[in-house]
């Protein structure tokens, strides 16, 4: 079997004796002094070139030799002259004795060692805010380039442009990895700052109490007012408006003055909340107390309900005018059908309530009603031309005058039978014109009665002597239905015989017992004009005729016509004769 290299023994790598007589050995520190590349040593400037260049001396007699740009000092600070003590880092040995040196790194090493100690410590120092960055603010802190998140700033981003210049006490916090300088943070302070100015505006505040303010931003759940006493506020999106508000930009704006009420104090979460709606609704019942009812106003559909549409008739005025308010003469089933948002309409106020804030219009109302002058135009009974405008099952619909319509029900087409339809009377179309005439006129409910029967004579009073309760006459068999026959009494007047009026024995069916066109003496049972009614009957006229006939003395029965001669010529007594004692009985 091959060997493989892990089988192989290891090892070790040949001794460095260099190495092992450093092992073990004390460790001296350099002298002071002593020249390195890469120490920072303290150096003094001897000549100054026109270019910028810097000769220094060097500890040890050795010199060096500085560029222009390791040379630039800091913003505010003075360039070095000849005999300026400084610190400089070796970097090069140019030549025996000589080396290239940089003021500029050195200070940086010595920066960075200072801005350890002040992380380390989380030291307060001073610094400048000079520019809005992403995420927060760039700051100088004495040369050194810091960082301040916004969210320790302790300042709003609407505050942050106007805060540029300004310097402020600041803890630092870490180091800033990407810009080499410091995490600065001014939170405590900022909410020490802020609690002691709450403190202070709290303290003369109180619940009721009404304020002015600045929107300062805006939230999705409402808005932060910067009220003039020097704290601020919360002001919710529900209490932005006397209405339902979505959001607040819909209501006000960043920069806008608002006149607010206090309706709480929080002091240990600092939190004051506002409210605009007690001033809005006694801004509101001011303007409305200015409002007179029945005053027509001009205004402007804001929207549409199912119930109706609301029109605003000045600023922040609006009413509601409900969907039977709309129209005089059309029957609404949606206000959208008669107006439109948008839509410049004039409306009449008919009812104002200060205290709900609720304004009653009236569209209709603030337009002339055909219905005032109807009946003056038209007594009831009158005859009126009209034309057909709908034909539904129940009757026709027939305009009589602009926007007026009347209801001709199926009962009031004719005398004649009992129709269904307006089709069973005759053929109807739309755009006809007919004679009526008008039979009432609901004026709250707006709605009229016509009649086309009416312009004939009611059959009913030429069979007044019919139509008297025990009347019997003859009457001609028009049609049957499963439990009765109708029989004409006279042209367009109809009488219905019941299936057990119609014989003194028992019938099974109508149409076995009677014929169309059969003509059969009757009698009148009932006789409603009011519901139009009229019962008949064949078995009381055959009753009648039975009670009236003969009947013998010893039987309940009828007699026989020889029994009736016989006591017609006296042969038989009657039962008079019979009680008195006759002897010829």
């Amino acid at each position: 079997m091959a060997s493989t290299d892990s089988d192989a023994p290891y090892l070790l790598p040949p001794r460095d004796e260099e190495l092992e007589a450093l092992v073990g050995a004390e460790i001296v520190p350099d002298s002071p002094g002593v020249i390195r590349s890469g120490s920072v040593v303290d150096a003094t400037v001897t000549a100054v070139a026109d270019d910028g260049t810097l000769s220094l001396a060097l500890p040890e007699g050795a010199a060096g030799q500085c560029g222009a740009a390791d040379a630039r000092p800091l913003p505010g600070e003075l360039a070095p002259e000849t005999g300026a003590a400084v610190r400089a880092l070796v970097e090069l040995e140019l030549q025996p004795g000589r080396w290239l040196v940089s003021l500029d790194k050195a200070r940086r090493l010595d920066r960075m060692d200072e801005l350890d100690r002040l992380v380390r410590e989380h030291a307060e120092i001073d610094a400048t805010l000079t520019t809005v960055v992403r995420g927060g603010f760039s700051a100088d802190a004495n040369g050194i380039r810091c960082f301040v998140p916004g969210r320790e700033a302790g300042i709003s981003k609407e505050q942050g442009f106007a805060m540029l210049g300004q310097s402020f006490r600041f803890r630092v916090r870490s180091h800033d990895d990407r810009n080499g300088g410091l995490v600065l943070s001014r939170r405590e302070e900022a909410d020490r700052e802020r609690a002691a100015a709450f403190e202070a505006a709290a303290a003369g505040l109180a619940e009721g109490q009404r304020l002015e303010g600045t929107i300062a931003r805006l939230l999705p759940f409402g808005a932060v007012v910067e009220l003039d006493a020097g704290v601020e506020g919360l002001l919710h999106v529900s209490e932005l408006s006397l209405k339902h508000v979505d959001s607040p930009a819909a209501e006000v704006s960043v920069g806008q003055r608002v006149v607010v009420t206090v309706t709480g104090l929080d002091p240990q979460r600092r939190r004051i909340n506002l409210s605009r709606r007690d001033i809005l609704a006694a801004e509101r019942a001011e303007r409305l107390s200015e409002l007179q009812v029945g005053s027509v106003h001009e205004g402007e559909v804001v929207s549409l309900s199912d119930f109706g549409a609301f029109i605003r008739i000045s600023e922040d005025v609006e009413g509601l005018c409900h969907i039977s308010e709309l129209s005089w003469t059309e029957r609404v089933d949606h206000p959208s059908l008669l107006l439109a948002v948008g839509q410049r309409v004039q409306a009449r106020i008919i009812k104002v309530d200060a205290d709900s804030g609720r304004i009653s219009l009236s569209v209709r109302q603030a337009q002339d009603n055909p219905w005032t002058g109807l009946l003056d135009e038209h007594a009831i009974g009158s005859r009126i031309t009209g034309t057909i405008t709908r034909i539904e099952d129940y009757g026709l619909f027939i305009r009589i005058r602009d926007g007026i319509e009347g209801l001709c029900h199926v009962s009031d087409l004719t005398w004649e039978g009992r129709p269904e339809r307006p089709s069973d009377v005759g053929d109807w179309s739309v755009g006809q014109s007919v004679d009526v005439v008008l039979l009432s006129v609901d004026m709250s409910r707006q709605r009229v009665s016509l009649g086309i029967r009416q312009l004939t004579r009611d059959p009913w009073d030429d069979a007044a002597d019919q139509l008297v309760e025990g009347a019997i006459f003859r009457a001609r068999v028009t049609r049957f239905d499963d439990k009765a026959a109708w029989l004409e009494i006279a042209p367009g007047l109809e009488g219905r015989l019941y299936i057990a009026e119609i014989s003194t024995e028992r019938v099974d069916s109508v149409r076995s017992a009677l014929r169309l066109e059969q003509e059969v003496e009757v009698m009148t049972l009932r006789a409603d004009r009011e519901r139009r009614r009229i019962d008949l009957s064949i078995r009381a006229v055959e009753q009648k005729r039975l009670d009236e006939q003969p009947r013998s003395w010893d039987d309940e029965g009828p007699m026989s016509d020889l029994g009736a001669a016989l006591r017609a010529s006296g042969v038989v007594p009657s039962d008079e004769d019979s009680v008195n004692g006759d002897p010829t009985s």
